[in-house]
């Protein structure tokens, strides 16, 4: 069972559906394959990890939009 959801394809981020702990490793689909990221320290369920590095002053994009 996933831990998260990616609401929309466009999106950089993805939501914890339960907490992800540090350390843990998550595989998401994209649009190159997929890409794996690890959890630089723990995400609280209803939370939103980013996916890459997102540059200060970038949007976030959720639902295919930056919010």
């Amino acid at each position: 069972m996933q831990n998260f959801i990616k609401i929309n394809e466009n999106d950089n981020v993805v939501v914890a559906l339960n907490t992800i702990p540090a350390g843990e490793s998550i595989s998401v689909e994209s649009e190159g394959g997929v890409k794996t990221v690890t959890a630089l320290e723990e995400i609280p369920a209803g939370h939103k990890m980013a996916l890459a590095d997102i540059a200060e002053g970038s949007g976030v994009i959720k639902y295919g939009y930056s919010i």
